[in-house]
């Protein structure tokens, strides 16, 4: 739960509230009792720039529904039925081992 303090209090006792952040409490500022900003941890403030980030990363994807376990494992079920009918065999091996090859240009690896 965050504690709400007046501009007032925080410019007074600044050092307090960055205490109080540092222990994990979020600091909602008021001024005119409207919540204007809010003093967090530097390592609270990392994480949600790393969540924030992560999310913008995944903006375009659809908004999926939460599935029940049971939910997800037919959808998965499903999802391993459809791709193994269409299954193509191109006569192609894999070639993963050759990564560096066809991402950095090296030389090329013996094969398996």
């Amino acid at each position: 739960m965050a504690a709400h303090v007046k501009s007032s209090v925080a410019q007074q006792n600044f050092g307090e509230l960055m205490d109080r952040a540092l222990a994990g409490e979020d600091v909602v500022i008021e001024r005119y009792g409207t919540p204007r900003v809010v003093v967090i941890s530097f390592a609270r403030y990392q994480q949600l720039l790393a969540e924030e980030s992560k999310a913008e990363k995944f903006s375009f994807l659809p908004e999926l529904p939460e599935l029940s376990d049971e939910e997800y494992e037919r959808a998965a079920a499903e999802l391993d039925r459809v791709f193994g009918e269409n299954l193509i065999d191109t006569g192609i091996p894999d070639l993963a081992h050759q990564h560096d090859h066809y991402l950095y240009g090296t030389p090329k690896k013996p094969g398996p």
